[in-house]
């Protein structure tokens, strides 16, 4: 299973005629983004409600997560061990700083906005469900502690 999560940024306009078929890979879409699609009716696009899950529940249970550069799905991917490609955001500037904490504590790909739905990205899909069982060291997620600690 492959989460499609961009948070407030959102693809409800992304033409979705286009997302790759892959052999064993399921996409987990918004609703709305389905919703908003012609091609909504594929076997291998279903929507999040469809779980009834909350959304970390749902995350953690993925092989693989779609997202952008952000403090919600990005840091929860590291946190809950899922592999991702990200979308890049560079003129976000937090960008710089979060894909460089990413790529240290996650195991991460990064892709643009053009790229997405394209045979490279296909292939990016494929090669990141590839790869072996995260490694990593766990990120305890303590933010609020260290703040308060300031």
């Amino acid at each position: 299973f492959v989460l499609i999560g961009v948070g407030g940024v959102g693809i409800d306009n992304f033409p979705l005629e286009q997302w790759p078929e892959l052999d064993d890979v399921t996409w987990i879409f918004p609703d709305n983004t389905l919703a908003c699609s012609s091609s909504n009716k594929r076997a291998d696009f279903v929507p999040q409600s469809q779980f009834e899950m909350n959304y970390i529940d749902l995350l953690s249970s993925c092989d693989l997560v779609l997202t952008k550069t952000g403090y919600g799905t990005q840091t929860e991917s590291v946190v809950n061990k899922i592999p991702t490609i990200c979308i890049t955001r560079p003129d976000w500037p937090e960008h710089e700083y979060l894909s460089n904490w990413h790529e240290k504590h996650g195991d991460v790909e990064f892709i643009e906005w053009n790229n997405v739905g394209t045979p490279a990205f296909a292939e990016m899909v494929v090669d990141m469900l590839g790869k072996a069982l995260w490694t990593r060291k766990s990120v305890i997620p303590n933010g609020a502690k260290e703040a308060a600690n300031t």
